[in-house]
């Protein structure tokens, strides 16, 4: 079973400028997710006390998954306290609400 959802969106358009509902289903499932730093998903993770956001480039990249790993070893960060944390914290992520107000204003 896996502990860690890793979203790495290329740093270009149209990508940076949607909602990676990978990331969502991620979080909401109990993963940990480590993600790239992107407009949409820092809004996604923004209050989600066991996420990670990695700037472009190798090395905060390897410094965040390491972070999440090192979570998932200390076994303080349950899948069902994450589970519970993030319906609290996403449920305004639904699909009406990210076609609505994330991805039709963008086209």
């Amino acid at each position: 079973m896996s502990d860690i959802g890793v979203v790495s969106l290329p740093p270009k358009t149209p990508y940076f400028i949607q909602p990676a509902t990978k990331l969502i289903e991620y979080t909401m499932s109990g993963l940990i997710p480590v993600a790239n730093v992107s407009k949409y998903n820092n809004e996604i993770l923004n209050n989600i006390s066991f996420a990670y956001l990695f700037e472009n480039n190798l090395i905060d990249y390897s410094q965040k998954l390491l972070k999440a790993i090192k979570l998932c070893m200390d076994g303080k960060n349950n899948r069902e306290e994450r589970i519970s944390e993030a319906i609290k914290k996403l449920k305004s992520f639904d699909w009406e609400v990210i076609v609505d107000r994330h991805v039709l204003p963008n086209y």
